[in-house]
């Protein structure tokens, strides 16, 4: 990246939001809260015209504009016979440019593979070879939406999806050690990931580990520590350097996967949120992220049976959902739908049904997106609540889509 003497040139910042789109009023509450105490709130007055536009759109079309997908190929034309057909079966049709004509979604995913994909764990998607790549390949899929969301898990360490461009980087562990460390790895990262069209990082990890988990394990040094104040202060410092450069950060997994030693893509944790002082470690920094202004929380599939007796997980929980809401205006997002810790609750279409029943704005990767679209708007056909919870999330969305629109 090239600088000039103001130190400027070449960076990337969100466009400017009128200041009804994101003005926020903050105060304490009674009822549900985000920790045992009083936690801030933020109500967000909506942008007139997005409302507009919102309301103006079929069911089908909010249905549609609330899925992230993950498509195969390396361009927005281009995919190999085993990507190609990967895409059939999953969207009926063949390159990631006719997906997201076809379906027309808030934003697609950058990944690896999808190891959850028991038909193809093991097919590379081809969506990362280069910079040159990238860069043609955001650009040319947003000919298609101007405002296309693309994703990106780029957390560094084990979850390095921009390995192939900016080689190994260091995890949260090791850069939270030290405050200037992780407030210039964040920088490098935003920067790379503006530079070639990201424009949505589902990071900060803002799970606290126990002293003695394994750094090994699914959180592991994933998270900036153990400290729920130091992890906090990481956590706000990341948002603001990713957010400063024009990229939506993502304070995940809601409400703190890092104190569980269960795989969530595999089974469902359960957290001793009966416990205060298990719930306000797990918590703090996440209302740091929310206090900082975090674009989005993403919401882990973890079951917390103090907040719901049914013991399902935050993602299809109306009870916990309704927690995280009161204290944040912002999207909400699931993480993965292909995930055992969601999945085993229904069939892939109600949970889908369910997660956006329950106060989810952002479902992400859905296992049959058809089935999904299908579900969502059949009921808000039937249900003019449900229509206008539909229309709640997606005002949410489409404010964030045009707040960080590439």
């Amino acid at each position: 990246m090239q600088v000039d003497a103001a130190g400027q040139k070449g960076r990337h910042r969100a466009r400017p939001v009128p200041a009804a789109l994101i003005l926020c009023t903050l105060f304490s509450f009674v009822g549900p809260t985000l920790v045992n105490g009083t936690t801030p709130r933020t109500t967000c007055a909506p942008d007139a015209s997005i409302r507009d536009f919102v309301r103006a759109k079929t069911n089908e079309q909010l249905a549609k504009g609330l899925f992230v997908l993950h498509v195969y190929g390396s361009g927005a034309n281009s995919a190999t016979p085993s990507q190609r057909r990967a895409n059939i079966s999953l969207y009926g049709q063949p390159t990631p440019g006719t997906v997201v004509a076809a379906w027309k979604p808030a934003g697609i995913i950058v990944i690896s593979r999808n190891a959850q994909d028991v038909a193809r764990p093991q097919l590379a998607s081809g969506n990362v070879l280069s910079a040159l790549q990238l860069r043609r390949f955001t650009s040319d899929l947003r000919r298609a939406d101007a405002n296309l969301l693309v994703g990106i898990d780029q957390e560094g360490g084990r979850v390095n999806r921009l390995k192939l461009i900016v080689g190994s980087v260091s995890p949260a562990a090791s850069v939270g050690e030290s405050e200037e460390a992780t407030r210039v790895a964040a920088a490098s990262t935003a920067s790379q990931l503006r530079a070639n069209g990201v424009n949505v990082n589902f990071a900060p990890v803002a799970d606290i580990v126990l002293p003695d988990t394994p750094p090994n394990g699914i959180i592991g040094d994933r998270s900036f520590g153990t400290d729920a104040s130091v992890v906090a202060q990481r956590v706000v410092t990341t948002i603001d350097a990713f957010q400063r450069d024009g990229v939506a950060a993502v304070a995940k997994h809601w409400p703190g996967h890092g104190s569980s030693p269960i795989d969530s893509h595999k089974d469902t944790p359960v957290l001793a949120f009966e416990r205060s002082d298990v719930a306000e470690r797990n918590l703090r920094p996440f209302g740091a992220a929310i206090e900082a202004g975090v674009a989005a929380v993403m919401v882990g599939h973890l079951a917390v049976p103090a907040w719901d007796r049914s013991r399902r997980p935050a993602t299809i929980s109306k009870p916990i959902l309704r927690r995280l809401r009161s204290a944040f205006c912002g999207v909400i997002v699931t993480d993965s739908l292909w995930m055992g810790g969601v999945r085993r609750f229904g069939s892939d279409s109600s949970i889908a049904f369910e997660a956006a029943q329950s106060g989810a704005d952002l479902l992400l990767m859905p296992v049959n997106v058809a089935a999904a679209v299908a579900r969502l708007t059949e009921a808000a056909n039937r249900d003019p609540e449900f229509r206008t919870r539909l229309l709640d999330a997606s005002l949410r969305v489409e404010t964030l889509r045009r707040r960080f629109r590439a």
